[in-house]
């Protein structure tokens, strides 16, 4: 891949990542407000938080927003300046007009930021020059022996086996995007919370659970787990097993049971 070529994924990936920010906000917005209230009103600036980093200024907010209108994303909106005469000014009125269409339209673009995140994580990993061979998050590396990640497609998959899959946007799903792009670390329910822009209603402790993770699982990948936080970790070699009191007859009885993942590659 030439650099243009690699310019040019960057800005793809980049761009859907925007939009998925920002309508996931809108509907974050949506979803704690009255049910008869129909115009959101959303400062830039907001935006500009929802976006991490990536939204950098009011032109692009509206040329995102233009691009969700134009694409049948459900969605109408005004920028509020000191001629409308409202207060409060300098804001977006956001006005969600068909909820099927703006939940389909998300969909997409997410789906579509799917497609394109490995290829960037495999682009960003081939980058570091000290690494002869380098092992992405988003696949099974080989010199562990037990491994978990998350394709495309979402689910959990360890050892090529598919553990679960989160229903999309929910609560377990969101955990799950932030875990796994955060790996191999120590997270504080704060800091989770932050990075999923939303309150947990269930507790780590419970969401781990639904996900499918056995008591032993957990002491692969979850080693750490209370209600302050978690410790997560994508892969155990065999140094690292030898000191976790785990039963691998358990565990690999376990995975034997589960469906098998089949490569798309």
């Amino acid at each position: 891949m030439d650099q243009q070529d690699k310019n040019q994924l960057q800005l793809k990936r980049d761009g859907l990542l925007k939009i998925k920010r920002i309508l996931l906000y809108i509907r974050q917005r949506k979803e704690i407000a009255p049910r008869d209230q129909v115009n959101f009103n959303i400062k830039w600036t907001d935006f500009f938080e929802a976006g991490r980093g990536l939204v950098k200024n009011q032109s692009e907010v509206e040329s995102i927003l233009k691009k969700a209108s134009l694409e049948g994303g459900g969605i109408r909106y005004r920028w509020i300046t000191l001629t409308d005469h409202v207060a409060p000014l300098d804001h977006f009125s956001i006005q969600i007009i068909d909820n099927v269409a703006f939940e389909n339209y998300l969909k997409w673009v997410a789906d579509e930021y799917e497609d394109v995140e490995p290829s960037f994580q495999k682009l960003k990993a081939g980058s570091k020059k000290k690494q002869s061979i380098v092992y992405s998050h988003n696949s099974i590396d080989p010199r562990s022996i037990y491994s978990i990640f998350r394709p495309k497609t979402r689910e959990l998959i360890i050892n090529d086996r598919i553990l679960s899959r989160p229903n999309f946007d929910s609560e377990n799903d969101k955990f799950c995007e932030y875990v796994f792009a955060h790996p191999d670390q120590k997270h504080t329910k704060k800091d989770i919370e932050s990075g999923m822009r939303t309150t947990l209603k269930k507790s780590l402790h419970q969401i781990i659970d639904d996900l499918g993770f056995t008591k032993e699982l957990k002491k692969l990948f979850f080693p750490g787990i209370s209600s302050a936080g978690v410790e997560f970790r994508t892969k155990i070699d065999t140094q690292n097993l030898r000191s976790l009191n785990i039963n691998e007859e358990i565990i690999n009885s376990f995975l034997k049971g589960l469906p098998e993942w089949k490569h798309t590659d």
